[in-house]
């Protein structure tokens, strides 16, 4: 574990005259990566964390798989996605109400509604609406996007990787799999994103289901519950990496970067900007003042806060950022044997949204639900590791899933179910760039759950 001092102060007489001071909101794996390339530019950086310790949000224990790959056919939002969100959404509303449940696929087990009806799940809605019917040219504009995001992070973080050398730090892993349990979303879904990603240089194969379970004994039995067909998408371009000894190892080498090196200050929640106004009218922020009040100044400010940046930039500087909530769960399983060779994504889970993922040492995690939660602000509880409250029931879903399907992967023992929150926009498409109506408040936040993306730039 990374420990920083929580007192460290940087002097004026130890900071460069010239160098900007930049202040970053989160120290997440993205706010940590903004940190370590601002220091690389030569910024003198300041990274404030609400929490006692680097990534105890999203970044603690997610899947952690890297999936550029298929974000050739992104965005989330279009028109087909509308019919399943809809399905999902007010399936669960009604049988959250009425108490029936819908009929489940063999070898699924029943996911009950954690569905929080809510005005910013409501006005995400709208958006999400908005974005599923926009125009061609504008789809294909987020798809440009999306590709360009894609080749840049995938370029960017293999650097990282090889200069730096963070995989074994990380316990970086080759290749991920997605699992379909319908043929006919093989034929449309899979066809389509295998072969967008071939158009873009990436390594991507259709395996049938016979010779997925060929190649990969470990899905042999989900794949003889499959009553529908499917199949296998590979990506062989893509990895899985633990994010958190990702994010520790990155702050380790932003210690070294720039005349002083990346000051960490943890257990600083911010409370407002110090703002001014220049003579175009916007907001210019001359520092960061946190709830006991005491103020970094800064020239810059990058808010990384993950999905507490909307609820941030609202209090302070009226702008809702685009940026919903997700509520997942994740159980690391230790002593592992028999367990996956590749990170999995196994689609034919239904709602569950079940993932496993292979780490070093006989470690496997074990990953589930995507619940649209209402207002983060009121999810905290000091009793868990990062704020985040877990449902009873999530433990004995993923357990009970895991023990039906893939009953052949053993283990000796498992660390308590940990639940986290990561952030999710309309379109699917991180917010990057300037905070409306301000000078100098950078935004880098709402990154989904495919890419890890840094601002480098």
């Amino acid at each position: 574990m990374v420990i920083f001092s929580q007192s460290t102060k940087r002097s004026d007489s130890d900071v460069v005259d010239r160098a900007p001071k930049v202040v970053v909101v989160g120290a997440g794996i993205v706010g940590v990566t903004t940190a370590y390339y601002l220091a690389k530019a030569g910024c003198n950086v300041t990274v404030l964390e609400r929490g006692k310790e680097l990534a105890q949000g999203t970044s603690y224990a997610n899947a952690g798989r890297f999936c550029p790959s298929l974000m050739v056919n992104y965005p989330l939002a279009k028109p087909g996605k509308v019919k399943d969100m809809a399905f999902s959404v007010f399936g669960k509303a009604k049988s959250l109400v009425t108490g029936e449940e819908r009929e489940q696929e063999s070898g699924n087990v029943d996911v009950p509604s954690n569905f929080e009806f809510s005005v910013g799940n409501l006005i995400f809605g709208y958006f999400f609406l908005k974005n599923s019917f926009s125009s061609e040219q504008q789809r294909q504009q987020q798809n440009q996007t999306w590709i360009n995001l894609a080749h840049t992070c995938t370029a960017t973080m293999n650097l990282l990787f090889t200069e730096e050398n963070l995989g074994k730090i990380s316990e970086k892993s080759e290749y991920n799999i997605w699992l379909y349990g319908s043929q006919e979303d093989f034929e449309t879904d899979a066809t389509k994103k295998a072969n967008g990603a071939v158009a873009n240089g990436y390594n991507v194969s259709k395996l049938n289901l016979t010779d997925c379970a060929k190649h990969y004994p470990f899905l042999k039995e989900r794949i003889q519950k499959l009553k529908k067909g499917g199949g296998c998408l590979l990506a062989n371009g893509d990895w899985s990496a633990d994010a958190r000894k990702f994010t520790e190892a990155v702050a380790l080498k932003c210690q070294k970067e720039g005349d002083n090196g990346v000051v960490f200050r943890f257990n600083m929640c911010v409370k407002d900007f110090v703002f001014s106004q220049n003579e175009n009218g916007k907001l210019v922020t001359t520092g960061v003042r946190t709830k006991t009040d005491e103020v970094f100044k800064a020239d810059a400010v990058v808010v990384c806060a993950g999905p507490q940046s909307a609820n941030l930039l609202k209090q302070i500087t009226n702008f809702k950022a685009p940026v919903g909530s997700m509520k997942g769960c994740t159980i690391d399983l230790y002593g592992v044997k028999n367990g996956p060779k590749v990170a999995l994504a196994d689609y034919s889970s239904g709602e569950l949204n079940y993932q496993l993922t292979k780490y070093g040492g006989g470690r496997v995690r074990i990953t589930g639900f995507a619940d649209f939660i209402a207002d983060t602000g009121e999810k905290i509880s000091d009793s868990s590791p990062n704020g985040v409250v877990c449902s009873d029931h999530y433990e004995k879903l993923m357990l009970a899933y895991t023990k039906e399907n893939y009953s052949n992967m053993t283990w000796t023992h498992m660390r308590k179910p940990w639940c986290g929150i990561r952030p999710i926009t309309p379109d699917n498409l991180p917010v990057i760039g300037l905070a409306p109506n301000s000078a100098n408040v950078f935004l880098n936040c709402g990154h989904g759950k495919y890419l890890c993306y840094i601002a480098n730039d």
